[in-house]
Parts: structure tokens; sequence; C-alpha cells
């Protein structure tokens, strides 16, 4: 059941953004945090793809992840059949993300370079009338293929690229007889046109340039041709040739860059011309993505000598101008969008939610929460013809009717951010998500990186931490931080130096390292942060994916670090000898016989986890999975006035779920799962039956019922059953929100009482 949102409410989900590669679709869902796939399901193709994730927050202890939606997806993805994407965190099932289509999509999903994305491929095929292309009729020239008596009624297939010519017919009269010239138009000049011929005389051995009239160049709109299919190819061979094709961008999409070669290097000599220039582009892209950067550079040259025009030429001369720079490579993207330099590209949400709760102990009632929160989200991109530019804004307020804090306002994120398209310079400005290169919170600032040599880049950022820890003190940091790449691309590493200061002394003083690994089968990031000033280890964390034999997909979680994260600003963390303060400064100018040093290492535990989970695909509906994990959190000392507080001890989970779709309506999924909680003070079960269904697209529907039973070591026990519904109904742009739930507490034993609370959240959202 949902709870309200505390104020400071993170933006776990920090942007959505698709490119188009080739037939592909390549969708990146960023977040704020180094981010771990769990499980998704279905796991080949679907209307609705549902991602289980692990979400590792390395700052801002008090920030709550709230829910996120993303609905105005054609102002990012043109043609890509993607409704929205949505961020849920908290669940009974833990965080997700569910990508909702308007049809059934095949996908495929990786995990991004950085460690803080989520990559979602999906192919896209190409409509058969979809134009490529536009023929200018200002261009004088033409090349004339042939010349008959008899009418010309269908063309050969050209041994060039068609997409911005037209194949016509003119006639004219020679000795009173009829005759029909077949040509190739138009051509901005002679030289260019002579280029064409040389290429078609493979099929047209006579053919010749010549110049033409306006007149026949607009006559010439009623007068096209179709080209006939190939006659040589046998019957059976095409669709066999169409197969090959399919299983060459399967293989490249699911990164068999061998498997891809092998199979475009045998189309790319087919014959078939249907068949020879995408087979000669991929082939190229094979190798690009195989690290052969010198026998892809070679095929681009041979692609731009045999079709030196159209859209896809233009891609691959792009593709080919990349690898001469030497710098980090561009996706392979369309050579003219549909968004053209200069055009501006947004979306945003403005979202409002009342929530009200009632709670009854014993037979008194009272109403504990009564607030209206809203919220204002834009994200807008603009890109010149050199440099990509970013802008941000997140906004939060909320109007608390019990609180004492009646009114507070929030601006969450709100920076500008331009990359060169290049590669070779970037910055951000303004508030912003830390998590990376050693910055671990929010922070005013900025982060500006520049390409050293090849792939070698150098950040710097400065800046000032932005949470509640310190609100009177003064503090910055400056890190520096290095990027680089292995030449197989399977390997990234950041490594970066930071130094943070808190009213004028050390905060924090840390080196570290970030690595990140990807295969087709593995994908691993890993984060260590170690402090030279309290000379401790701050973070050691390993995220883990890989696949195994008959459809198995494991994943591991290894996360030692100190909690809260080590910096001299613990010590504010709670009273010294009962006192509160804002500042180090106060601190030390009240008590100046306090060792605060000692004191924040006093107030900042450690906290050891380890989790690992299987997943198997019984069927194309049915995911059965399982997990097991180890956590421990140490105690600390007793400290200037603050008691002891003991360790938590080992506590292990494990816990099994079921997820199925379409078992109770077409479009729902199913999921039951069970826990079994072993502490060292209390033992738990804990089970929960979640159904989710779309009807006629416009109505979103979730039911959830858990139970939690536990029995302490004490002699008490606790039941809690919790029932909740939630409802959406989307009108257009605008979403209509209601949820309502229960939750219903039995103590017993000793400690013997009842309680049942109510909850009702009232909202919508408008998405532009």
């Amino acid at each position: 059941m949902s709870v309200l949102p505390s104020v400071a409410q993170a933006q776990a989900l920090e942007e959505v953004s698709v490119k188009r590669l080739a037939d592909t679709a390549k969708i990146r869902v960023r977040f704020s945090a180094p981010v771990q796939v769990k499980r998704f399901f279905p796991e080949r193709s679907g209307e609705i793809l549902y991602i289980s994730i692990r979400l590792t927050q390395l700052g801002d202890p008090d920030d709550v992840a709230r829910r996120q939606r993303i609905s105005s997806i054609d102002r990012l993805g043109g043609d890509l059949p993607l409704n929205d994407v949505t961020f849920e965190p908290n669940t009974a099932e833990g965080d997700r993300i569910i990508l909702r289509f308007s049809r059934t999509m095949s996908y495929k999903l990786q995990r991004g370079r950085d460690g803080r994305s989520i990559v979602i491929l999906v192919p896209i095929e190409k409509k058969a009338s979809e134009p490529t292309g536009a023929v200018n009729e200002s261009f004088p020239y033409v090349v004339n293929l042939d010349s008959k008596r008899t009418p010309i009624s269908s063309v050969k297939l050209l041994p060039v690229d068609t997409d911005n010519f037209r194949v016509y017919v003119s006639q004219y009269k020679k000795d009173n007889s009829l005759w029909y010239r077949l040509r190739l138009g138009f051509f901005p000049n002679k030289n260019a046109a002579l280029e064409a011929v040389e290429r078609v005389r493979l099929v047209y051995p006579k053919a010749w340039v010549t110049r033409v009239s306006q007149a026949e160049r607009v006559a010439s709109r009623k007068l096209v041709v179709t080209t006939q299919a190939p006659a040589a190819t046998p019957p059976g061979k095409d669709a066999e040739l169409e197969q090959q094709m399919k299983t060459g961008r399967q293989a490249l999409i699911r990164g068999d860059n061998k498997t891809a070669i092998t199979i475009f290097n045998k189309l790319s000599r087919s014959g078939d011309s249907r068949y020879n220039r995408d087979a000669l582009e991929l082939l190229g892209l094979s190798y690009e993505r195989e690290g052969d950067r010198k026998r892809a550079s070679k095929i681009y040259q041979q692609y731009i000598r045999t079709y030196p025009r159209g859209d896809a030429t233009t891609r691959v001369k792009q593709r080919l101008a990349n690898l001469s720079r030497f710098g980090e490579r561009e996706p392979l993207r369309a050579a003219k969008p549909a968004r053209k330099p200069g055009d501006l590209e947004y979306y945003g949400t403005w979202s409002q939610r009342w929530y009200t709760g009632t709670t009854s102990t014993d037979g008194s009632s009272s109403v504990d929460q009564s607030a209206l929160l809203s919220n204002l989200y834009v994200n807008a991109r603009f890109s010149s013809d050199n440099v990509k530019y970013r802008a941000n804004l997140n906004v939060d307020h909320t109007l608390d009717s019990i609180s004492d804090t009646a009114t507070k306002g929030d601006v969450r994120h709100a920076f500008v951010e331009a990359k060169a398209k290049s590669k070779r310079y970037e910055a951000k400005l303004g508030r912003q998500s830390g998590s990376a290169r050693g910055i671990l919170a929010r922070f005013d600032g900025v982060i500006g990186g520049f390409n050293l040599y090849r792939d070698w880049h150098l950040y710097l950022a400065s800046g000032a931490p932005v949470d509640t820890v310190a609100p009177d003190s003064e503090r910055r940091f400056q890190g520096v931080s290095v990027d680089t790449r292995i030449p197989s691309n399977d390997l990234s590493l950041t490594v970066f130096n930071m130094d943070a200061t808190i009213d004028g002394e050390p905060d924090r003083k840390a080196i570290g390292m970030e690595g990140r690994f990807s295969t087709s089968d593995i994908s691993s990031f890993g984060l260590l942060d170690y402090d030279t000033y309290f000379n401790d280890l701050n973070i050691l964390l390993l995220q883990s994916n890989w696949k195994g034999s008959k459809d198995l997909t494991y994943n591991l979680l290894v996360d030692y670090r100190k909690s809260p994260l080590m910096q001299l600003s613990n010590a504010l963390l709670a009273p010294v000898n009962g006192v509160t303060y804002e500042s180090i400064a106060a601190l030390r100018a009240a008590q100046p016989g306090v060792d605060v040093y000692q004191v924040a290492k006093d107030r900042t535990a450690t906290s050891r986890l380890v989790s690992g989970g299987i997943t198997r695909a019984l069927s194309k509906r049915v995911q059965l999975s399982g997990d097991i994990s180890m956590s421990e959190v140490s105690g600390v000392p007793a400290s200037e006035g603050q008691a002891a507080v003991p360790g938590t001890g080992l506590l292990t989970t494990v816990s099994g779920r079921i997820i199925a779709s379409d078992w109770l309506a077409k479009n729902s999924v199913s999921v039951a799962g069970v826990s079994l909680v072993d502490a060292s003070t209390y033992n738990a079960l804990s089970m929960f039956v979640t159904e989710r269904a779309t009807f006629k697209r416009d109505w979103r529907i979730e039911a959830n019922v858990s139970v939690y039973l536990v029995n302490n070591d004490i002699g008490t026990s606790q039941v809690r059953l919790t029932p909740a519904l939630r409802t959406e109904y989307r009108r257009k742009k605008v979403t209509f929100e209601f949820e309502l739930g229960q939750e219903v507490v039995d103590n017993s034993g000793t400690l013997v009482s009842s309680t049942d609370r109510t909850f009702v959240m009232l909202g919508y959202r408008y998405d532009f």
C-alpha cells in the first residue's frame, strides 16, 4: 500500500531517450543511481514489458523515490509504437519499470555502459511505402539507359541508389518512327551523371548522359516505370535470403558480431540487388562493433563508391568520419531524422495528488495524513549542427494540512547540458544528481569533460551538496576523474579523486574507481570508494547479470558501505550532548572540547549485503524466479550523549515468485510471491498476489493483497493484512488516478493491540 511520499522525493528516473539505429530503435532509460536488472517479463516479445530492477542509492538518505511516468514518447520515438514508460518504486515486487507498446514488439535488454541506465533494443520494420528520399526536378541532367522502338514497361534492377532518383520513359520521333527512351534522373551536373553511368553500364552498357528540359522533368512524374524483380532468383531462394537477412540483424542486435559478419559477407556477394546494399552497410557495422576499425573503414569506403547517394550513404559517411576521428563512436542513426538541427523537442508532466489517511487504534481514530503534492517535470532537447543541448526542470510542492510545515517547495533538478556531437567536450551546469565520479548526492554545480586522446576523457567537477544534514554549513567540493575504454569495448573504467570541505575543513577526501564490463551474455558494474581522510572503505559495490543455458538468467549483488556514507557532517546527524547543531562551525564554537572527527566515525555504521537470484522462463507466458539475500548492519557505540545502538544481526531472506501473462484477461499480468525471513530476533513470512490489467487501452487497474506474519523472540507476534486497489483512466493527454488501500495490523502475545488504517489517493496528470 502506498503512503504519503516524503517531501524529499528523489527523481530516480532521470530521462527516457530514443534513438533510431537503422532498423532498430534504442530506448535508453536513465536513472540517478546505479541500477541492476533483476529480471524482466515477457523475455522476448510483448505489448507490455515489466522490468524488475534494483536501485542502489549512494546519497540523500532522506530521499524517497517517487512514481514517475513519461508518456509523450511520440516526441521522442517518431514511429516507435511506445506509449509510455513508468517507474514504480517500493511495490510488493520491489522497484520496477514498465514499458507499454501499442502493439506486440520484440525487444532485447542491455545494461547501459554508464551502469546507471537500461537499454531496450526494439527492431522496427521499415514500411514498404516509406519514402527515403525526394527527386529534385531542378537538376537538369539524366542518364539515358536504353532506347527502343517498342514501349518500355519495366526496368532492370540498377546497381545504384535510386532513392533520390526517378526512372521514367520519354518519347521522341526519328525518321517518322516513334522511339522510347528509358531515363534515370535527375543529376545536378554532368560529372555526377557520368559517375552513375559507370555503374549502370553493368546492366545497360549503352547508357549515356544528356540534359533535358524543365518540361520533360515535370512530365516525368506521370511516366515512371517500376523496377522488375530479379529473374535470377529461383523460387524459395528469395525466402532464404530474406531469412538470412533477418538472422544477421538479430545477431547484430544481440551482440554476436562474428555471426553477423559471416552472414552479411555472404549476402553482400549474393548477386541479389535487393539485399546487396543493406548487407554491405551492415557488414561494415558488424566489423565496427567487433572492434575491427580497419576492415570497417574499407567496407564503408566500398559502400560509398558503389552507392554514392542517398540517406543511407550519408549515414555511412558519418560512420566513416567517426572512425577517422578515433574518438568514441557515434551510434548508427538515420541520415535525415524527422527532427532537423535547430528543432526543439520536449516532453513533460504536470501532476497533482491529494493524499489522505485515517488510522484507528483500539477504537479511537484520527486523520494522520492530508496533503496535496504537486510536481512539474520538463525535459527539453535542442540540437545545432555541432552541439546537442538538454535542459531539465523538476519542481515539487507540498501543501500539508497536518504537519507543522504547512507548505514547502523544492527544486529537485534544474540544469542545462551541452555535448559536442564529436564527443570532444561536454558540460552540465545547475542542480543535478550525483552518484558518479565520487559525487554521492544531489548538488549545485558544474561537471565538464573533454576528450584527451582517442578513448581517454578527462572530467572536472565543482559544486555544493544539496541535503538537509548541515543546512547552515558552508560546503564545497572539487573532483577530477578520467574515463577510458579498452579497444574491444567490453570494459570501461573511471578513476576519480574527490575533495569535499565543510566550514573550511575536510568533510570527505576520497579516491575510487568505477568499472563496467559488458558482453552479449554478461553485464557487470563495480564501484570502489575509499576515504583517505578517515582511512576507511566507504563503498564496495558489485552488480552483475549473466545468461545461462536453458533460458536461465542470474543476478548477483555485493554491497558493502558505510551507513550513512562516511563524512565529517555525520557528526550532525543527532544531538551532541543534548544540543542539535546545523553546522560544524556552530558545533565547534559551542563545544570546543568535542572531537568532531571521532563523533562522525561513531555515528556511522557499516552495512553489508549479498544477494543472488535466478530466473527461468517456463514458457512464453510463465516465468519463475527465486532470490536469497543476507544482510547485516553494525551497531554504533555510545557517543557524546547518544546511547549505543545495537546491530541488526544477520538477516536472511529467501523468496520466490511466479509471473504469468494473459491468465485472467488479455493484456493482464499476474504475480504471486512468498518470502521467508530469518533474523536474530524474529522470524517472518510474507506473501503477496498482484493482478494488473489494461482494458480498452484507456483503463489500467492493479489489485494487490499482501500478508505479513512475524514472530518475535520476546513472545509477541503480528499479522498484517494489506489489500490495495489502484486504477487509472487516460483521456488523451490527461490521466486520472485513484488508489484505495487498507492496512490491518493485529498484535498478540504480551502486547495486544489492533490497528486499522485506510488510505486514499486522488490525482491527475497532464502530459505534454
